[in-house]
């Protein structure tokens, strides 16, 4: 390991890619299927497609005053899943030691493999106990806010069996049981290295999709996702979501249009959402219908 554990010293891991990116438009509900948990806007919007933009998107994560301006001292780790991107790379290098107000950037480049799981593991496995709580954030996910890191490292030190605070929220998954499938949504949040070392110790990685041929998105979902926050709860740890009237994040495409959505959904939010959904299955669905028609004739 590098160092000794600095007692509350932090490590916030922002992966990116410069790989072709979806395009999402809106935030939309996704449902809660935790009896008691309220259904969230999580399923976020989207729009990165240039180099250019994609270096604008992490240098909200450099020079938002409130997302790295910090307390408690803390670094930031960018995990670049590389493609190649000279350009991209050449800007990322740029910004490597940068000096926040609190501590560093940090830049590091590796294999495509398992997408932001993956290099959560591989910044972990680097630093280990040179820090002594992981926050983790994908770099269209903005983790910022007032005192957010006193906050949460303050839930572990009132609870040693809180294992991971979701920033956005817990579920489950369709066709899998409780066990199984409860995790942290996107795996965004904060653990400290204690739980982290825990599951290294048993399993030797960070769960991610390592097998070159399982990256797709389902199979990131199953094997990252799902898995990265899972087996700490299998460990006997809880998962928890911060307190609800904490929101220490903002959807990067949602922020830079000055969207400002609330964590968690009204029901007539809820319903509308549904009835949209349901809309939308049928237009595509008739869609498909007369598109097989005229492929017929």
């Amino acid at each position: 390991m590098i160092e000794e554990v600095n007692k509350n010293r932090v490590a916030k891991i922002v992966t990116t890619t410069y790989a072709p990116r979806s395009y999402r438009k809106h935030t939309r509900i996704t449902p809660s299927r935790i009896p008691g948990n309220k259904s969230g806007y999580f399923d976020h919007s989207q729009n990165y497609k240039s180099v250019e933009e994609i270096n604008n998107l992490i240098n909200y994560h450099v020079e938002e005053p409130s997302a790295c301006y910090t307390k408690t001292p803390m670094d930031l780790i960018i995990i670049n899943n590389d493609i190649g991107n000279s350009q991209g790379n050449d800007y990322l290098n740029a910004l490597d030691k940068k000096q926040l107000q609190n501590g560093f950037v940090y830049v590091h480049h590796r294999e495509n493999i398992g997408r932001s799981f993956g290099g959560y593991n591989y910044a972990v496995k680097r630093y280990g106990d040179k820090y002594s709580h992981y926050i983790f954030t994908e770099d269209d996910i903005l983790v910022y806010g007032k005192n957010y890191i006193e906050e949460t490292i303050d839930l572990f030190d009132k609870d040693k069996k809180i294992g991971f605070v979701a920033f956005q929220g817990i579920n489950t998954c369709r066709k899998m049981n409780y066990d199984e499938s409860i995790h942290a949504h996107g795996g965004v949040g904060m653990a400290t290295y204690k739980v982290l070392s825990e599951v290294i110790k048993l399993y030797n990685d960070l769960p991610y999709s390592l097998n070159p041929k399982e990256q797709k998105i389902q199979d990131i979902i199953k094997h990252g996702e799902v898995k990265f926050t899972n087996c700490i709860h299998n460990l006997g740890y809880k998962l928890i979501a911060s307190p609800e009237a904490q929101k220490f994040y903002e959807y990067a495409y949602d922020y830079e249009r000055g969207i400002k959505l609330p964590r968690y959904a009204g029901n007539i939010s809820i319903l509308l959402d549904k009835i949209k959904r349901k809309s939308d299955t049928i237009r595509y669905e008739f869609r498909q219908f007369r598109s097989k028609r005229f492929n017929s004739r």
